[in-house]
């Protein structure tokens, strides 16, 4: 049998590289674990506000009758049936991209004149669901996402957003989804809160 000897700096050369590789190994094992913590972090902070936004844009209509639903103190002002209706608008893209399937773009859609972005609001009743369906949509919609997202993988949120039209705006699926699901829909509870200041109806 050939036995191998090996000098003092070939052995300190061994274990320096043994040593190196080592601390790489752990190093990219903490990077993994960072980022497994943080989409963590963020999975469970994007979920606790989406929620809580369900209750609070309920508390800001529970006490509207219809027929201030499509008040609008100045022509073209959001009222609480446009913007109901506008964030049920883009439910379905959000319950598609944390799924991670085919994406309907809500510029599309039959009712996007009605309700999408470049949508200007009216004080015409009819052009709007009843206060009931609209309260009913949003509820289940926001349960529907809730259960979605929670059982939706944490890597998802390091890949590229689902919906085509968003991938030059969002570089990936956890900016999409905090733009649509926190910055979006906050903005427009903010103007129904807002609207009832206006109004002269207590705050919520």
């Amino acid at each position: 049998m050939t036995q191998h000897y090996f000098n003092s700096k070939q052995i300190f050369c061994c274990i320096l590289i043994t040593s190196f590789i080592f601390l790489k190994v752990q190093i990219i094992k903490t990077d993994s674990h960072n980022c497994r913590s943080k989409r963590h972090l963020m999975k469970s902070a994007i979920l606790y506000n989406w929620n809580f936004n369900l209750n609070y844009g309920l508390d800001l209509v529970a006490d509207l009758s219809e027929a201030q639903m499509v008040e609008q103190p100045y022509a073209g002002m959001n009222h609480p049936a446009w913007i109901l209706a506008h964030l049920c608008h883009y439910h379905p893209l959000i319950l598609a991209i944390v799924k991670n399937t085919p994406c309907p773009d809500p510029a599309e859609h039959p009712d996007a004149p009605w309700f999408d972005e470049e949508s200007t609001p009216i004080s015409d009743p009819s052009r709007y669901p009843i206060k009931a369906d609209l309260v009913r949509t949003f509820t289940a919609n926001h349960a529907a996402i809730s259960k979605a997202f929670n059982a939706m993988p944490e890597e998802r949120l390091g890949q590229p957003v689902v919906f085509t039209r968003w991938q030059n705006m969002f570089s990936d699926t956890a900016t999409a989804l905090s733009f649509i699901m926190l910055m979006h829909e906050s903005v427009h509870l903010g103007q129904l809160s807002a609207w009832r200041r206006v109004q002269g109806l207590p705050r919520v």
